[in-house]
């Protein structure tokens, strides 16, 4: 019986399947994405996650005017959960859920950081009790935690399960000299965190410069009882940088950074291959750019694809012509395609 039970299941397996590839061709090479979908217990979300169209028809106009972005876009169907007056700033994927921050564009409420499942829908809103600008957060798998920019150069760190699931949510560590040296470019008397990322056991956090080069620095994540961070050094980053990203390709280790200024500006993602003893990454080391609509904020890496989002929406910023209120995912191998990277 049982094993006819587990026969009859195999065969509804793989029929999902088949409808989603039949319905959605560019599912076809996701087997991950296919396998998140079939194992949602909601069959409405299911019937409306095949019929959607995975990229808005509200984006065809910068779809036309980037063809970077056209080339490497995937899915851009699961619109922000909030209006134009919180501004989006980062991204990242904890287990099936979307988290993204963004602060108050009319600078009266606290930033917060919204939980969308895998379809889209807001599942959770957390206030982060301040009004920090967020622009970044991180996963660090390792230690089930979830990083997140302070005020002046002040890092907090919430354990995953209350941040996801709890009632009241407050850090569970603090770090309050981790940003030092790392200058507000709007006012070289405070630190400033413009962007995170978590790579292994290390966390990277760096400054944003206008017209001047940011800093990065690293430093080793340690957990005896206590959760420490350990410095480990520094190194130099071009003007604009808005987000950090790792990726490890075969025996090569690239450094991606997002970076974009101006409400209507080309925002770039440049690639370089990373060494621990470079102490500073220019323009002539750069050994890639894919070149992409304007505002463009965090870039996350996940299962082979890049999650992130723009700022454009935002009634701030209303005069952007490269409109777009979606949650973005790129084919990370379209990228590498670009910059010739096999």
């Amino acid at each position: 019986m049982k094993k006819t039970l587990l026969i009859i299941s195999g065969f509804m397996v793989i029929g999902l399947v088949g409808i989603i590839i039949f319905f959605r061709p560019k599912y076809k090479d996701n087997t991950n994405e296919i396998m998140k979908i079939i194992k949602t217990s909601d069959i409405t979300e299911l019937v409306k996650e095949i019929n959607k169209p995975l990229i808005n028809e509200e984006l065809e106009p910068i779809l036309k005017k980037y063809v970077d972005f056209k080339n490497i876009l995937y899915k851009a169907n699961r619109p922000l959960p909030f209006d134009g007056r919180y501004i989006p700033q980062g991204i990242t994927v904890v287990d099936n859920d979307i988290l993204i921050t963004a602060y108050d564009g009319l600078e009266e409420d606290n930033s917060k950081c919204y939980i969308l499942d895998m379809f889209g829908n807001l599942k959770k809103v957390v206030d982060l009790k301040s009004k920090t600008h967020a622009g970044s957060i991180g996963y660090d798998t390792n230690n089930n935690l979830i990083w997140i920019p302070e005020e002046k150069g002040i890092l907090n760190a919430y354990d995953k399960d209350n941040f996801l699931n709890g009632q009241e949510v407050d850090y569970k560590y603090q770090f309050k000299d981790i940003g030092e040296g790392l200058l507000n470019y709007k006012n070289k008397q405070e630190n400033d965190l413009a962007y995170l990322t978590i790579d292994g056991n290390s966390l990277f956090v760096g400054s944003f410069g206008y017209q001047q080069a940011g800093i990065v620095k690293e430093y080793k994540i340690k957990k005896d009882k206590e959760i420490s961070l350990e410095y480990v050094n520094r190194f130099k980053v071009p003007d604009k940088v808005q987000s950090i990203a790792f990726y490890q390709k075969g025996q090569n280790k690239y450094l991606w950074l997002g970076r974009s200024y101006g409400r209507n500006r080309e925002s770039f993602l440049d690639i370089y291959l990373y060494k621990e003893d470079i102490t500073s990454y220019n323009e002539e080391a750069r050994i890639g750019r894919v070149v992409l609509p304007s505002m463009m904020e965090q870039i996350t890496i996940v299962d082979n694809k890049v999650y992130t989002v723009f700022e454009s929406m935002a009634w701030k910023y209303e005069e952007s012509l490269d409109k777009n209120g979606y949650v973005n995912v790129f084919l990370l191998d379209k990228i590498l395609d670009i910059i010739n990277v096999r």
